[in-house]
């Protein structure tokens, strides 16, 4: 999904197993960062404001985790679940709160796409 992983692992071959702070640099870089905020406003209707949020937040947890998780490959799926995860969060929240999600805005990151099921003919 991520066009890093081979980033990742050309990475690890030169010189061992990344460090924490080698592997949270790679993760904040531009092009890792926009794909988790592209996920996360995929799963908030592309809210790109809340999605910043959620991508931020969750590459804390996956700082906060490293000792458990240790190794990139992990790291990097459990970062993706993280994304999700709050993203879900976010959701129920609005729900709860009686707040209607955003709509979709054509252009935005996973807004405007044709779901399923919402096939012209």
């Amino acid at each position: 999904m991520f066009a890093q992983d081979e980033l990742i692992a050309a990475f690890a071959a030169l010189g061992g197993p990344l460090t924490r702070d080698e592997f949270m640099r790679l993760l904040g870089s531009d092009k890792y960062y926009g794909a988790l905020v592209r996920l996360a406003a995929f799963l908030l209707d592309g809210d790109t404001t809340a999605a910043g949020d959620v991508a931020r937040d969750s590459l804390d947890a996956v700082q906060d985790a490293w000792g458990r998780l240790g190794d990139p490959e992990k790291a990097r799926v459990y970062l993706r679940q993280v994304v999700v995860d709050r993203s879900r969060s976010v959701r129920r929240r609005r729900a709860a709160n009686g707040h209607d999600t955003p709509q979709a805005v054509p252009g935005a990151p996973g807004g405007g796409h044709a779901g399923i099921g919402n096939h012209d003919p």
